[in-house]
């Protein structure tokens, strides 16, 4: 199992115990990308495949301290489900 599977792991467990940094890192190794246009505290998180990230979901993240909400955790979730899913030879 590597890093990035535990890691993934670790926000499926505990959802409620991520800060924005393990979150950002997390994603950005499956291929999500983090824009952030307006210089504030909310990034815009994109992914090469439609698809991936639904139109009608959220698709930003504040980044506040110490630790984010669950709630994004679990969109973010997600979408590294279908990530891998999409990945998956049929």
């Amino acid at each position: 199992m590597s890093s990035m599977d535990k890691k993934y792991d670790r926000l499926k467990n505990n959802p409620k115990d991520v800060t924005f940094k393990e979150l950002k890192t997390i994603l950005e190794s499956y291929g999500f990308i983090f824009t952030n246009y307006s210089g504030g505290s909310h990034f815009t998180v994109s992914y090469k495949i439609k698809g991936i990230i639904d139109p009608m979901e959220k698709n930003s993240i504040p980044f506040h301290k110490p630790t984010i909400k669950a709630y994004y955790v679990k969109i973010a979730l997600k979408w590294i489900e279908r990530v891998i899913a999409n990945e998956q030879p049929e």
